[in-house]
């Protein structure tokens, strides 16, 4: 853009870089008006077409959490190039976002049907498969992608989730994940901590958490605080309880303080590892204030997708507090919903043990 500023490519590209890594959790405070300001460069130098209709799509979705809009923006664009992939691998992952799954599975087939060496097209139909619970389709997908790719590791880790989701089975899951050379990958990175949790190998938690390749992750404004309750979890379980207070206390000071002037619906995914923190600790009616203000934070008339977590989230502290009955009822909508709760976790998981009911 300093080159040449009329360069309409370059403001485009610049527009969704910055979008995209504010949505991951690498921001700093200049990120949300570059994007802005480029957005409207590139709408004062190519107003009408897709190249700038995606774009501000980006902004909409990703700055904005205006997801319909966003919606709208890639609809106008992909519409305008109906064989570009990369515009309809973005509709589907709109589509995914407002809860459209169908829609989103028909796109994410269309995109790779467009170019069927990409790679991340594939994962993300396992990931939105995986989300709506269809498990079978997911195995036979992924062993399939194995056969074309068979160097992509990353097919081995959903592989893995199918282990430890569909049939419960924590050492088939571990044979996958042996296939998979470590990394920072943040799929990867779930399932492998998820997995050690199932094993009950809390230890192994805080070796892999300690590894140098994850140290990068600690300033993101997502896994930073998550890393945090993580080590909060495993020393809870280990019964180190001084030190699942001394990392709450940490959360209090990064996220926690915070609370007096956030209002944006990123502050929600900081807020979610710092209740389930004070929940280790033992601090139940401070986990539940941080849950009702993280779902203020949320606009549930136009979001679907993540809505879940948060709503696992407070169906286990509703259990924590020892409100039965609204946990209960909360958990059986849940299970029968999209989502990764099932009751194959819900066996294995230790944040059960206390609630759990065999028969």
């Amino acid at each position: 853009t300093e080159l040449d500023p009329d360069f309409a490519e370059a403001w485009a590209l610049l527009v969704v870089n910055q979008a995209r890594m504010l949505w991951f959790g690498f921001q700093d405070d200049n990120q949300a008006s570059m994007a802005r300001s480029a957005l409207d460069r590139l709408m004062q130098l190519a107003p009408e077409t897709p190249m700038a209709m995606a774009a501000q799509g980006e902004y909409l979705y990703r700055i904005n959490s205006n997801y319909e809009a966003a919606r709208k923006s890639f609809e106008n664009a992909s519409a305008a190039l109906p064989n570009d992939a990369d515009l309809m691998y973005r509709l589907a992952t709109i589509q995914r976002r407002t809860g459209d799954f169908d829609e989103a599975i028909q796109s994410y087939r269309r995109a790779i049907e467009l170019a069927p060496n990409n790679v991340t097209y594939r994962e993300e139909l396992l990931l939105t498969l995986s989300f709506i619970k269809r498990w079978q389709e997911v195995e036979a997908l992924s062993q399939q992608y194995l056969r074309r790719f068979p160097g992509e590791e990353q097919f081995y880790v959903y592989l893995a989730s199918v282990e430890i989701r569909w049939h419960g089975d924590p050492d088939a899951a571990q044979e996958w994940l042996d296939r998979v050379t470590l990394n920072d990958n943040f799929g990867y990175l779930d399932t492998r901590i998820t997995l050690l949790f199932l094993q009950r190998d809390y230890a192994g938690v805080l070796a892999y958490l300690s590894s140098p390749m994850l140290q990068a992750l600690k300033e993101n404004v997502f896994w930073g605080p998550s890393m945090l309750q993580l080590r909060a979890k495993a020393h809870h379980y280990l019964g180190q309880q001084d030190e699942v207070l001394r990392l709450t206390a940490e959360l209090e000071n990064r996220v926690g303080v915070q609370m007096a002037y956030r209002d944006d619906a990123y502050f929600a995914w900081e807020l979610l590892p710092l209740a389930q923190a004070n929940a280790y600790a033992g601090n139940i009616d401070r986990a539940l204030e941080i849950q009702q203000k993280s779902n203020e934070l949320r606009d549930r008339e136009q979001e679907n997708f993540d809505d879940v977590l948060f709503d696992i989230n407070r169906a286990w502290l509703l259990a924590m507090a020892g409100e039965t009955e609204e946990a209960l009822a909360e958990i059986e909508r849940l299970l029968n919903a999209p989502g990764m709760l099932n009751r194959n976790v819900m066996q294995l998981d230790p944040d059960w043990d206390f609630f759990r009911n065999d028969e």
